[in-house]
């Protein structure tokens, strides 16, 4: 396997611009620690990275790190860089939006009021407070259980309706007249983002000019993570929500283009279907769902490639795409980022938090390389152990731990390593897990791909019409991670992927077989809620159930993306498949799985390799020492482990071992006879 990457992140602030703090804390860094690369980021850093002192602390950071032999790899966001962004186009904006509501009284009147909002990004206000537009203002009349609008009854009130910023507070005026008595209102008004445009036409310029501000220093890679829009967070109930939308005049003419339509004109719709008239709505979200993601595609595309021209084919270009980083609830990912990270180029798959391993597989077979990695700061516990568990667990399934971090000013909730005594320990385990990257030919061995629809699990106005707010939770998207989640835990390893990687050619049938990524073929196809799926996704699902091939799902299909009505044709197609309305548990389909003959790849402390050898690792809380049992049977044959840390095993089909490594050994048998013992 070829070297890999260990990665550990360290985060500035403005401290490290004072004299001798850089060196000092490098050198710290150098001589407690092997980690060949240093992610650095600077986004709580006061200054622009473009400023003359921020520079100069990057370029003797990099000398600092080359001299010892190691890598440097260096934040290069232009969402940060807003203050230089609205200096040079001060009327480029994008705008955050929400749904104000009320009811007019008998004159068509009403007032709304509301606390001014104020955007900003980590520490940078975007200097308004206040709404800058109105987008759109409706009167119309709801359907007695209020999640949608009655036919006929939309008009069009934007004349009539006003708006005051009075510091703290926001008043909207409405004066409709008395046609419009009584009348349910919705007013979309918008404030400004503390981001920049990426959506304008002068943002790739812009960015190559940061670019080019660092061309002289031979940066070893660049990094962005959590690519996407501003979301902006509040808690209601306990729960993460949004009560807003993002809306600029570049991603209305990307609308308009890819659809036809004007995107404030269908705003309304993104809350209210027109009832008879749900298709319409549907469709507004998923064309608004897709415009997004592209357009951050595109955005991350453009990095990628900018960085590889710049910095250099080699160069490593990272982190992870991910934000909300949860097991099952990713909801938010859509508002951000139209949940494209299947989509966005890395060397390594990348992720970060708890995302689900299924996904973090698919990630690694899109991006090719020989391993991924998650990025892990504890989740908020500032716990230790919990990167030990995370490192032997990453391990396990081919991945590796991107360390979060060093150092990490301003975010209480990430634990700083650099304290006495942990690297140590990291620095310890890292050294058994070397010993698995050394073994390590080849990836995670899924014979199932599941697809889900990507609509289905996106479209919100489909799950929850008349939504108030958008919540980390949405049913179909919950229900498809869970489904996931459940069939990896009952032995079954799988990549989990969106239809939209189906419609862009990523997965496809080879020489008779089922593909993704790079190389890697699968022995069955699993789907899940193909509901509003496009219709390339349809006509590859006819194409490979025609050849025969092995296949099951669940969900409904009445309507393609587009509208065209399929509910008779999929009734017919789906005939004779094992295939559920809905799957309340995964086990109906794994007992369909068994009946198939697919083998268990997933051992709970270990996984099957693509090459035929299997890893196993500790689940305990140690750096080393964790004591580790194994009795498994491998292709048959019965493999008992007694030992510590790790087993790496691959046997021939004879049952001798072709290569074995371990962190340490009581004894190891294969089918009863003894291998190593610990007196060998």
């Amino acid at each position: 396997m070829q070297p890999v990457p260990s990665i550990i992140y360290w985060k500035w602030d403005d401290s490290i611009l004072e004299p001798g703090v850089l060196e000092g804390r490098a050198a710290e860094l150098i001589a407690r620690t092997t980690f060949d690369t240093v992610f650095v980021g600077v986004h709580w850093i006061s200054y622009p990275v473009c400023d003359p002192r921020v520079i100069d602390k990057i370029q003797s950071a990099c000398a600092i790190f080359h001299q010892a032999g190691r890598k440097l790899v260096m934040e290069l966001d232009a969402r940060n860089q807003y203050a230089v962004f609205n200096q040079r186009y001060p009327d480029d904006l994008v705008f955050s939006f929400f749904f104000a509501e009320t009811t007019l009284d008998e004159n068509g009147s009403g007032i709304i009021e509301f606390d001014s909002p104020h955007a900003f990004h980590y520490f940078q206000a975007s200097g308004v407070k206040g709404i800058e537009k109105i987008l759109g203002s409706w009167t119309f009349t709801l359907a007695p259980d209020g999640k949608a609008i009655i036919p006929g009854t939309i008009s069009d009130v934007l004349v009539y309706t006003t708006y005051t910023n009075m510091g703290e507070k926001t008043r909207i005026t409405v004066e409709a007249g008395a046609a419009h008595a009584n009348k349910r209102i919705a007013v979309l008004p918008a404030f400004r983002q503390a981001i920049t445009n990426m959506f304008s036409p002068h943002f790739y310029d812009f960015y190559a000019e940061l670019f080019q501000n660092l061309t002289h220093i031979p940066l070893d890679g660049v990094q962005v993570d959590e690519w996407g829009v501003d979301v902006m967070i509040s808690a209601i109930d306990d729960d993460a929500v949004t009560l807003c939308q993002t809306y600029a005049d570049g991603l209305a003419a990307l609308y308009t283009a890819h659809c036809g339509r004007d995107l404030r004109q269908d705003l309304l719709h993104f809350k209210y279907p027109v009832q008879g008239s749900e298709q319409q709505a549907y469709q507004i979200v998923n064309d608004f769902n897709h415009v997004l993601r592209q357009k951050m595609v595109e955005n991350e595309t453009w990095i990628y490639n900018e960085g590889k021209k710049v910095f250099g084919p080699d160069a490593f270009i990272g982190a992870h795409p991910t934000w909300w980083g949860s097991f099952t609830k990713l909801h938010l990912e859509v508002i951000k980022n139209g949940w494209d990270w299947w989509e966005v180029p890395r060397d390594y798959g990348q992720t970060d938090e708890t995302i689900s391993i299924p996904i973090r597989l698919a990630l690694a077979r899109k991006a090719g390389g020989p391993v991924w990695y998650n990025m892990w700061y504890s989740m908020g516990t500032r716990r230790l152990d919990t990167y030990f568990q995370e490192t032997w667990r990453n391990a396990r399934y081919g991945g590796r731990t991107h360390y979060h971090g060093f150092e990490c000013p301003n975010e209480g909730v990430v634990l700083e390593l650099r304290g006495q005594g942990m690297l140590e320990q990291i620095e310890e385990m890292e050294k058994l897990v070397e010993r698995i990257t050394a073994f390590q030919e080849g990836q995670p061995d899924s014979r199932i791909l599941v697809v889900f629809g990507m609509e289905a699990a996106t479209n919100w106005v489909m799950n929850e019409p008349g939504l108030t707010a958008w919540r980390c939770s949405s049913p179909t998207q919950d229900r498809i991670l869970e489904l996931s989640r459940d069939l990896f835990e009952q032995g079954f390893l799988h990549d989990l992927v969106p239809s939209t990687e189906v419609a862009n050619g990523s997965v496809r049938l080879e020489n008779g077989k089922l593909c993704y990524g790079k190389e890697h073929t699968y022995d069955a196809l699993v789907v899940l809620f193909p509901e509003s799926i496009q219709a390339e996704v349809w006509q590859f699902l006819k194409d490979y159930r025609a050849q025969g091939y092995l296949l099951a799902g669940c969900g409904t299909l009445t309507h393609l993306n587009g509208g065209r009505n399929v509910q008779a044709e999929f009734e017919e197609w789906k005939h004779g498949l094992p295939w559920w309305e809905d799957l309340a548990e995964v086990t109906p389909l794994v007992e369909v799985l068994h009946t198939w003959g697919m083998e268990v790849t997933n051992f709970g402390s270990g996984a099957v390799f693509t090459d035929g050898s299997v890893i196993f690792t500790n689940t305990g809380s140690k750096n080393v020492g964790n004591p580790l049992e194994v009795k498994q049977r491998v292709f048959g044959r019965l493999v008992e482990f007694t030992g510590e840390d790790f087993l790496a095993l691959k046997l021939t089909p004879e049952g001798d071992i072709e290569r074995v490594d371990f962190g340490r050994c009581k004894y190891l048998r294969i089918d009863g006879k003894d291998v190593c013992r610990a007196e060998d």
